[in-house]
């Protein structure tokens, strides 16, 4: 198991004894937080991720909370992701921990990821954030917010927001389901 928890995680991903080998020299990886969370699968796909369009970085599925991302290639792809693949597989976590809290009943996340005060800060702070991933749905500046958290910045202006990310440090860090995930 790859623990994401720790800085400096994405070379355990190259460990062979990490991967099962899927088609088109895609991998599947598991992945945890410490002792916190049980293993989750994280398939790593070349160029795309089979059934969405090109340009999604990251999947987290409703159904299991397994892990999709794809890795791009070059460096000077016109496709990213946000804060490196890192912050991408953080990004996917958020959302899985939201399902937790949804399917759990716990934290306050209801249906598969909201939240009252997650749409409180989404509408505080969508106008600094429309022309951003982050201001697309409430529930995706959560997930960015969570991210940035971690410490996978891009280069996205919102992202030295101190006074956005402690509204959202203050909301996650009093969740049930993010706290223990939050320095």
């Amino acid at each position: 198991m790859i623990d994401i928890s720790r800085p400096n995680f994405l070379p355990q991903f190259k460990n062979p004894s990490q991967k099962k080998p899927l088609p088109d020299g895609a991998g599947e990886f598991m992945i945890g937080w410490g002792d916190i969370l049980p293993p989750i699968p994280v398939r790593v796909w070349r160029g795309f991720i089979p059934g969405y369009p090109p340009e999604v970085a990251g999947s987290c599925s409703p159904v299991d909370g397994s892990i999709d991302v794809v890795t791009y290639g070059r460096k000077n792809n016109p496709l990213h992701h946000r804060g490196g693949i890192e912050g991408t597989i953080l990004h996917e976590m958020a959302h899985h921990l939201q399902m937790i809290g949804a399917d759990m009943d716990v934290g306050g996340w209801y249906w598969t990821n909201s939240h009252v005060e997650q749409d409180k800060l989404y509408k505080k702070w969508k106008g600094q954030l429309e022309a951003f991933y982050a201001g697309s749905l409430p529930e995706e500046m959560t997930a960015e917010a969570f991210r940035v958290l971690q410490g996978w910045k891009s280069d996205e202006k919102w992202e030295r927001n101190e006074e956005l990310l402690g509204d959202f440090h203050s909301f996650l860090k009093g969740n049930e389901i993010f706290e223990g995930f939050l320095k």
